[in-house]
């Protein structure tokens, strides 16, 4: 649980298909975020462990709707997002 990535309402999430374990979100405080979680081993009654790697404040100019992670395999670390102000922004993650 991160009870303090968004001030406002998560409007998206989408999470790095393929074995990665990065976590995309988008809410009404107009902030993308990007997640790291680590997963307990199978079996296990313990929930994942979730931590913030990215927060970008004012990332569109009104709410976000929209987040989306490319797969893992291609390696290129992208994120695209979509917001009220009409706009699709590109993020490279570090």
């Amino acid at each position: 649980s991160l009870p303090e990535v968004h001030s406002r309402p998560i409007y998206a999430i989408d999470w790095e298909k393929g074995g990665a374990r990065m976590i995309a979100t988008g809410g009404g405080d107009d902030a993308v975020c990007a997640i790291e979680a680590t997963l307990p081993e199978p079996g296990s009654a313990k929930p994942a462990s979730l931590r913030l790697v990215a927060r970008v404040a004012g990332a569109h100019r009104g709410d976000v709707n929209s987040v989306a992670v490319a797969p893992a395999e291609r390696g290129d670390g992208l994120l695209a997002s979509a917001g009220d102000d009409g706009v699709i922004r590109l993020w490279r993650r570090a």
